[in-house]
């Protein structure tokens, strides 16, 4: 069973951290509850929210010595932003990944930015491994209660991404796999999804049980 390491940096507000996790959580156990019926009782991810760690055994600035270095090590001055391939690059390639492969999912204050495009981005993925996403990005919304639902949306996209789900292709399908051009095609996507309580459409639910079963032993 592959787990999923959960961290965020020091300048990520505490709310945006709890609805961030409240997604990722509403994901998995939705699915596990779902397949209660087949008898799974060991859980069908692991979930370790690391946060804004420290290695108090190396020294300040030395590489993969938190999780704030990551940030540093991977912040573009010249964009005034997180430099998503480079960033990406560090989690891939920690010492942990080598050791135990598992998602990555994290959560940034700064804006994302990738080296193809000037726009700054809702999140970056390694589809299959691991996803940053920016609360920066999130808190463009006037209102709260946009920032929280867009927030939310965000995780559901970004947690889909490192576990392997590929963006959708279908735009009238509400699904939280849907691209957005910009920040109101993404609220406008957010809103419908809320309304209709869905987060992945059928295709992508049934597309991540397999994902997250492969590999494991008989159900009973």
């Amino acid at each position: 069973m592959k787990n999923i390491s959960v961290s965020w940096a020091s300048g990520v507000e505490n709310e945006e951290v709890v609805h961030c996790l409240a997604a990722v959580v509403g994901v998995i156990t939705s699915f596990y509850y779902s397949r209660w019926p087949w008898g799974l009782i060991a859980p069908i991810v692991g979930l370790r929210p690391f946060g804004n760690w420290v290695i108090p055994a190396l020294p300040e600035g030395h590489p993969y010595s938190s999780f704030d270095w990551y940030v540093d090590a991977s912040f573009d001055q010249s964009w005034q932003a997180l430099d998503a391939e480079r960033f990406l690059d560090l989690v891939v390639q920690e010492p942990w990944q080598h050791a135990e492969h598992h998602y990555d999912f994290s959560l940034v204050h700064v804006p994302v930015r990738r080296g193809d495009s000037t726009d700054h981005l809702a999140m970056a993925a390694r589809l299959g491994t691991a996803a940053v996403i920016s609360a920066d990005w999130a808190r463009f919304y006037d209102t709260v209660q946009a920032q929280r639902l867009t927030l939310r949306r965000m995780a559901y996209q970004g947690i889909g991404l490192a576990f392997g789900l590929r963006p959708h292709v279908d735009q009238a399908v509400p699904c939280a796999m849907r691209l957005a051009r910009d920040h109101g095609a993404f609220l406008d996507h957010t809103v419908e999804e809320h309304r209709a309580g869905t987060v992945y459409c059928d295709e992508h639910q049934r597309d991540l049980l397999s994902i997250l079963l492969s590999g494991r032993g008989p159900l009973n």
